[in-house]
């Protein structure tokens, strides 16, 4: 956890308020606890003070102690049955003082606390409805619903859209419904992800598909012209959520007679401080871009079970050479950020969600001497990527690893960044992103030390201003090629390298939010050459792949059957083994070329 704020709890002894410690939270919704058992009370009941401080908008869903609910909340409307139970019917605590009695229990005076408190920055990314739209900007091109006038009653929903959240607020259903008569269309969307009441922060939106265009109706607390927002109680979850009704007249949309209209288009879009994840792909499409070289930069969009979506992509065809490619994903713009070495430059390309390309080859650092091996990550809350590499300019046996901050339209942000400048080389950086503390994290292997080849880190804030200093991950000898993901389930990093301490093999290491180790360097696999990855499933788990590079192979998927089920000895290393939704597998072997 990366605390975003925390609250302060006091307790009344002699009749007045004493602090007896702080709890800190992050985003998410979690039970956390402190002991009052040297508290005592004359009456039998304990009076508790607990003030909220720092972070952004701040909330809790329950409290206790010794497993009782209080049995007096004061000035909170609804606090006592709002603070009796963990089921996601909260009060808003930003920057609040709040009272409550408890009874006494003698054996148990452990108060917990479940609540949360967000970051000041947050996503901005509404929930789009239908889901394809989802991460893009809305336009005639956009996917809509089909609804034909006067055929649907208010008990039968348009559309019910399950919205996984990736705020710390409750994922669940959306549900929206439309009807009309002679001179308006009524809309409804009940928002039962949305569990907490932001002001102005909070919409909801109806697109509709004209002769103009697409003409959009937002209703929030601050715009109440086409509708008005509650905090209410519905049929669909037991909890306070944000319910929108909107009351659009027919001429708004250009029909001056319901009757000589048969039907009409519609989207949807909804947004509080619950907000849809990221993501390192693209899920609107469910698709993948994968990277690759052959003297060019070539791409191929791939859906989710590993099978090619449209023709191979020619991403970069300039003179000379390009290697060592590396993508993102941005989720607002519903694009790819495409980086790699251009001879002895970096470069990037912008590539739509299609495949098309997004403008042209652009520069990134053409800096004196050359620069090599290009990482990139992607900043959902800035909308922003980061590119670092390791760069010749202050000579071949002094490398250093800079990067460069890029916008969502390919424009460089501010100056190049200095991560790491140590003595002797620093080479082969990997860099991911961390939303909880909107910041990057770096690595790379280093000898700084004049003899070995370590593993060592470096926070970047989403400015592009260093957070701490170089710090080792790991200084066994020696470490190489080492590659980096953040999982936002677990608020971790993994980072994976090549060791060869003893003989060649791949290690890892876990690091927290601020880049502290957790535990020691692991053993993953044993006789391993370099080139690895890691990436997160975002369910607590990670995939380590590598591969062996002894021999003459070329790469191939090959398909898993009951007659043909891979060997080490026939098959050599086995490099991802891909699931797909059927059940088959798939398996990424190498195989021995030709003699021609």
């Amino acid at each position: 956890m990366q605390p975003n704020g925390k609250y302060v709890v006091y307790v009344k002894k002699e009749g007045a308020w004493q602090e007896v410690g702080s709890i800190s939270f992050d985003m998410y919704f979690r039970e956390r606890q402190i002991d009052l058992t040297d508290h005592k009370s004359d009456n039998g009941t304990i009076e508790v003070r607990i003030v909220q401080e720092g972070g952004g908008a701040a909330h809790i869903d329950s409290v206790t102690l010794g497993d009782k609910s209080p049995i007096e909340v004061r000035d909170i409307e609804n606090g006592l049955k709002k603070l009796s139970g963990k089921d996601f019917d909260v009060i808003d605590a930003f920057n609040k003082s709040i009272e409550m009695t408890f009874p006494v229990s003698r054996e148990n005076k452990i108060l917990k606390l479940t609540a949360r408190v967000e970051s000041t920055i947050i996503s901005k990314v509404p929930f789009q409805f239908p889901i394809v739209n989802l991460y893009r900007e809305m336009s005639p091109a956009s996917k809509f619903y089909t609804y034909e006038m006067g055929t649907r009653k208010t008990d039968s929903p348009l559309f019910q859209q399950y919205s996984l959240t990736g705020s710390g607020h409750p994922s669940g259903y959306t549900y929206g419904w439309v009807s009309n008569d002679k001179e308006n269309v009524y809309v409804k969307i009940d928002f039962t992800p949305d569990n907490t009441m932001d002001g102005d922060k909070d919409y909801a939106s109806v697109y509709v598909k004209t002769e103009g265009g697409v003409k959009e109706f937002r209703v929030s607390m601050k715009d109440m012209t086409w509708g008005t927002p509650t905090f209410t109680y519905t049929d669909k979850v037991n909890y306070q959520h944000k319910v929108y009704d909107f009351v659009i007249p027919l001429k708004e949309i250009g029909i001056t007679d319901a009757g000589t209209a048969d039907e009409i288009t519609l989207a949807f879009a909804a947004y509080g401080t619950a907000a849809p994840p990221g993501g390192a792909f693209n899920p609107s499409s469910n698709n993948y871009l994968v990277v690759y070289t052959i003297g060019d930069i070539n791409g191929q969009i791939v859906n989710s079970v590993g099978n090619p979506v449209g023709a191979e992509i020619t991403i970069s065809n300039a003179i000379g050479n390009q290697f060592n490619p590396s993508v993102a994903f941005n989720t607002i713009a519903n694009q790819y950020l495409v980086v790699w070495n251009d001879n002895s430059d970096i470069y990037g390309q912008l590539v739509n969600a299609n495949g098309t390309l997004a403008g042209s080859n652009f520069p990134i650092s053409t800096a004196a001497n050359g620069q090599e091996n290009p990482s990139v990550a992607y900043n959902s809350s800035t909308n922003q990527y980061l590119v670092v590499w390791h760069d010749h300019r202050n000579g071949i046996s002094n490398l250093d690893i800079y990067g460069q901050l890029v916008d969502s339209v390919g424009n460089l942000v501010g100056s190049e960044i200095a991560v790491s400048t140590a003595a002797n080389n620093q080479i082969m950086p990997s860099v991911t992103y961390n939303s909880s503390t909107n910041q990057y994290l770096v690595v790379w292997h280093d000898t700084r030390s004049g003899t070995n080849s370590h593993i060592y880190g470096q926070l970047v804030n989403a400015i592009g201003t260093l957070s701490g200093s170089n710090f080792p991950i790991s200084t066994a000898a020696n470490g190489y090629d080492p590659s980096v993901v953040y999982n936002s389930s677990t608020n971790q990093y993994l980072v994976v390298w090549t060791d060869t301490r003893s003989a060649s093999a791949i290690y890892g290491r876990y690091l927290d939010t601020s880049g502290g180790l957790m535990g020691d360097d692991f053993f993953i696999a044993a006789s391993y050459d370099i080139s690895h990855a890691v990436a997160n499933t975002n369910r607590g788990n990670y995939l380590v792949a590598w591969y062996n590079n002894a021999g003459t192979y070329t790469w191939v998927i090959f398909p898993r059957s009951s007659t043909n089920v891979p060997t080490m000895n026939e098959w050599g290393r086995i490099l991802f083994i891909l699931f797909a939704g059927s059940g088959a597998v798939y398996y990424l072997r190498r195989q021995k070329k030709a003699k021609s």
